[in-house]
């Protein structure tokens, strides 16, 4: 029991940690992959298929022109109607997107881009203090409710345990059910597991980072020490 409070210490230096470490999260959003998307760019092909049987090197330039017809157009069209959109931190268009990722793949990623681009979906490496400032720019609400439960109640959890830890009372024992009961740490560090790996299922794609990593270990630590310190003490009073 002597060495709990170093196992807390080092708990409250991890959460620290995930909350300024550079990557808490990283995240993507891709669009499940189609055979329409397939099936469009075949269909630039078939006109030329017929001429495959007279000569292959007239059915290849066929084909590569019916391409370059298909996203010239489609990328004028697509610049004027959809606009253009960030990718990568960066302002792109999308006959330069187009150019750069080729294929119905390529296409897919550009179509992701723009989605995310538009419905503010976060995409890349992600801190916690960068999420609860872009929730404050949106909605202050949340945003300081993000501040209250996510990083001012998870380190007065653990000042409380550790104050518990090294002076065990009835006054540290409330304290403690009480600030507990409000941090909800195990909700968020389940949050975050079921977020990671349910996220596909909705085209969001997210993994943890040092950060994140960081913060559940600290949750792992504080709540095991919280079970074993509140079992002895219970064992004492009685």
């Amino acid at each position: 029991m002597r060495s709990l409070p170093v196992f807390i210490i080092s708990a409250i230096v991890l959460l620290l940690f995930s909350f300024l470490g550079p990557t808490f999260t990283t995240t993507d959003f891709l669009l499940p992959h189609t055979s329409p998307t397939d099936k469009a760019y075949e269909v630039t092909k078939s006109p030329c298929s017929i001429l495959e049987d007279l000569d292959v090197h007239t059915a290849t330039l066929c084909t590569e022109y019916a391409e370059e017809s298909l996203v010239f157009f489609s990328n004028q069209i697509l610049d004027h109607v959809l606009g253009s959109f960030t990718l990568q931190k960066e302002q792109t268009s999308w006959s330069s997107c187009v150019s750069t990722h080729t294929g119905p793949e390529g296409f897919l990623r550009c179509f992701s881009s723009w989605t995310a681009d538009r419905a503010q979906i976060p995409v890349g490496d992600q801190s916690l203090i960068m999420m609860i400032q872009r929730t404050l720019q949106n909605d202050i609400l949340i945003g300081v409710l993000l501040i209250v439960f996510v990083i001012l109640l998870p380190l007065l959890y653990a000042v409380v345990l550790l104050r518990f830890v090294i002076k065990p009372d009835s006054k540290g024992y409330y304290s403690l059910k009480f600030i507990s009961s409000w941090s909800m740490l195990d909700v968020l560090a389940l949050s975050l597991l079921i977020t990671s790996i349910k996220g596909p299922s909705i085209s969001i794609y997210i993994s943890l980072g040092m950060s994140g990593y960081a913060f559940i270990i600290s949750i792992a630590i504080c709540k095991s020490i919280e079970y074993l310190s509140l079992k002895s003490f219970l064992k004492i009073e009685k």
